[in-house]
């Protein structure tokens, strides 16, 4: 099985001003070339329609605009001024770092079942996770939620 993080609710959950409609317009714009291109990294594409929306526009924005206060921890930490490329790699870190977390996450939980040598492993420069239960027939059962 492959579990894929939502890069776009990351975004969302980054971003102090995630209902913003400049910051709305780049995310569908994102999701569109997602749709056509499933293995396209969604926040370079992110990216790529924020520096020509930016570059277009007649109102000036960054995107320290849509990314301040949630990053400041970050900021202060690395001296980090407000450019947007600074932004960019603070917004990368923050992914990386949930994408790492997430996998962790689901070890611990998988190995909880006392499965015999799950293979739980983050497929390189993808926000997916690859999750293989060997000898399991009934995958579900460990991912249906019980209430």
């Amino acid at each position: 099985m492959i579990v894929e993080v939502s890069e776009k609710s990351l975004l969302k959950k980054f971003s102090d001003n995630y209902k913003n409609t400049i910051f709305l317009k780049l995310l569908e714009k994102a999701d569109a070339k997602k749709e056509k291109n499933t293995n396209t990294d969604y926040f370079s594409s992110f990216l790529h329609f924020f520096y020509k929306e930016k570059k277009k526009s007649r109102i000036h924005f960054s995107l320290y605009d849509f990314f301040l206060q949630k990053n400041q921890d970050i900021k202060k930490l690395n001296n980090v001024n407000n450019s947007d490329e600074e932004m960019e790699k603070i917004i990368r870190i923050k992914m990386e770092s949930s994408i790492y977390n997430t996998c962790n996450i689901l070890k611990y939980r998988i190995d909880k079942f006392g499965l015999s040598t799950p293979n739980i492993q983050r497929i390189h420069n993808f926000n997916r996770i690859l999750i293989e239960l060997s000898g399991t027939k009934d995958i579900q059962k460990y991912f249906t939620k019980k209430g």
